[in-house]
C-alpha cells in the first residue's frame, strides 16, 4: 500500500507545529510517500526477519522495490473521458465508455464478459458494478511532486 501524506498537517497532528523543519515543510509543501508493506508480502519476499531485510537493504533490493513505484511519481491528471479511454487496452474501451455515459453495462453483457471487464478495468480505477454518478463538472489542478533532499540543518542536532 502507498500512502502519501503532506508533512506539514502530519506535523501539525503530532504536535510538531513549530520549528524550523516545519516552516520548510510549509513553506515547499512537503509530502511524504510511504511505502507499506504487510506480513504475506514481507513473506514473499523473503523478509520475515530483520536480518534478511537487511541483506535486501545492502543488496539494493529495497531501494529496487521502492523504483518499481516510481512511474506513480510520473502520473499525468487526465481530465476528461475521452483521454482516459484513448489511456486504455483497446479491449477495455467500449465497456468503459458505456460505464462513464452512465449505462447500466451489466445488462448489455453476459455475466462472464462483464465480469471479466469488471477485473480488468478495477486496475484503472473504476469498478463498473458501482452506479455512475450523474455527471459531475470538475475542474483539475495539476500538482507537480518531484524528490527532494533534506536540508543540511535538518540532520543536525538542534
Amino acid at each position: 500500500m502507498i500512502k502519501f501524506y503532506i508533512k506539514s498537517d502530519e506535523m501539525l497532528a503530532h504536535g510538531c507545529g513549530e520549528g524550523r523543519a516545519f516552516e520548510y515543510a510549509l513553506k515547499h509543501g512537503i509530502v511524504r510517500m510511504e511505502l507499506e508493506l504487510k506480513r504475506r508480502e514481507l513473506s514473499d519476499l523473503g523478509w520475515s526477519n530483520f536480518n534478511e531485510f537487511l541483506k535486501a537493504w545492502d543488496m539494493g533490493t529495497v531501494h529496487q522495490l521502492f523504483a518499481e513505484y516510481e512511474a506513480i511519481m510520473q502520473m499525468k491528471a487526465i481530465s476528461n473521458d475521452a483521454e482516459f479511454l484513448e489511456s486504455l487496452p483497446q479491449q477495455l474501451r467500449v465497456i468503459a465508455a458505456l460505464f462513464l455515459e452512465g449505462r447500466d453495462v451489466k445488462s448489455l453483457v453476459s455475466r462472464a464478459t462483464f465480469y471479466r471487464h469488471r477485473k480488468a478495468l478495477l486496475e484503472f480505477g473504476i469498478d463498473i458494478s458501482d452506479e455512475r454518478p450523474e455527471r459531475i463538472n470538475c475542474q483539475v489542478r495539476t500538482i507537480n511532486i518531484e524528490p527532494v533532499q533534506a536540508p543540511d540543518w535538518y540532520w543536525k542536532a538542534a
